[in-house]
């Protein structure tokens, strides 16, 4: 297939005065410190984040309750680690889409929303054309009862990065009790689900590259749609991530707003609501700011991956089935569904 055609996913137009920006919604309501809000701003909140989650699939976090310093000691792990001699990183090697851990060279995955189509060929085609300016370090459950075992080329690491997987599950567990309480489900609704933290954290490196070898193909990460239930983005001040409009199907600069995390839907909590919350096309292309010698300047990001456990079957919720809105998609098991998403991706 030409290039052309495979890439053509990936070629919408940035919007510079985009239709719908990304909503802001304030989580203080729903930490554990602030019991003293009423049940009426939890339901609020609840509501507003549904509505952003609707309308937009991303919104921006504030008041989260992660203390910026555990975040700050994230972004300088996940310097030190991508700072390391390549033979160093290549003991830790990510190996199979069943395991889902270690460390993910550049030109090693390709994301695309072709791989929804299973078009895997496609995609080492347009992984020619335009690979991903990327690296990334998985890191999967640290429990032992897991049948994968986490890679870190320190013990150091491993307890900061398993310190963190455990802080980012439980807020996962938290905020998807708001996403069913603003859906109108009982806040429990996710939890037998999602109780196993079948979750994956990924530091991301995006290296310097001379702005002068960056084409109209060249992307740092390819649009894609994310492929489980919620996905928490760190980003540092570099920015260059955009997300589609669904108005106008251009582009949006997904600016870094500092102190927020950014949250958006994956393909299975879409198909759990059969389509109500979206799961929305994303990339990360050149950033608006040059180095002085003339490179776009790396760029770190620290992604949380929340995935039902992969043993749940994910079968439409009833409520969202409707005359006008009749039932889209058929039950799938969560485990197989993702294995098989990633393996279209790395080529």
């Amino acid at each position: 297939m030409a290039a052309t055609s495979v890439f053509s996913h990936d070629c919408a137009s940035l919007d510079t005065a985009p239709v719908a920006a990304i909503p802001i919604v304030d989580l203080s309501p729903l930490t554990a410190a602030s019991a003293a809000h009423s049940v009426s701003a939890r339901d609020a909140t609840a509501a507003a984040l549904v509505d952003a989650l609707h309308t937009c699939g991303f919104a921006y976090l504030a008041n989260h309750g992660i203390p910026a310093s555990v975040i700050d000691g994230m972004f300088d792990l996940s310097r030190r680690f991508f700072a390391l001699d390549p033979a160093e990183k290549e003991r830790v090697l990510w190996d199979s889409p069943e395991s889902n851990r270690g460390y993910v060279g550049i030109g090693r995955e390709k994301l695309s929303e072709l791989d929804k189509e299973g078009r895997a060929e496609d995609i080492k085609e347009l992984n020619r054309v335009s690979p991903d300016l990327k690296e990334a370090f998985d890191i999967g459950n640290p429990s032992p009862s897991k049948q994968y075992k986490n890679k870190f080329p320190s013990p150091e690491v491993g307890v900061q990065c398993e310190s963190f997987f455990q802080t980012m599950s439980q807020m996962n567990v938290s905020v998807m009790s708001a996403v069913a309480l603003g859906l109108g489900l009982d806040p429990d609704y996710f939890v037998k689900f999602i109780n196993n933290h079948d979750n994956t954290l990924r530091l991301l490196h995006y290296p310097r590259v001379p702005a002068d070898e960056f084409t109209d193909l060249s992307r740092r990460c390819g649009a894609h749609c994310d492929y489980g239930a919620l996905t928490f983005l760190f980003q540092d001040a570099v920015g260059g991530l955009e997300v589609r409009d669904r108005v106008t199907g251009k582009f949006v600069r997904a600016t870094p707003v500092p102190g927020t995390i950014l949250v958006n839907v994956g393909d299975l909590l879409q198909r759990w609501t059969n389509d109500y919350l979206v799961s929305t096309e994303h990339r990360v292309v050149k950033p608006d700011i040059v180095d002085g010698d003339g490179q776009f300047p790396s760029r770190y990001s620290i992604a949380f991956f929340c995935d039902p456990n992969f043993d749940a079957e994910i079968s439409t919720i009833e409520k969202f089935v409707t005359a006008e809105n009749p039932h889209k998609y058929p039950s799938v098991n969560a485990g197989s569904y993702l294995v098989s998403r990633l393996s279209s991706t790395y080529v």
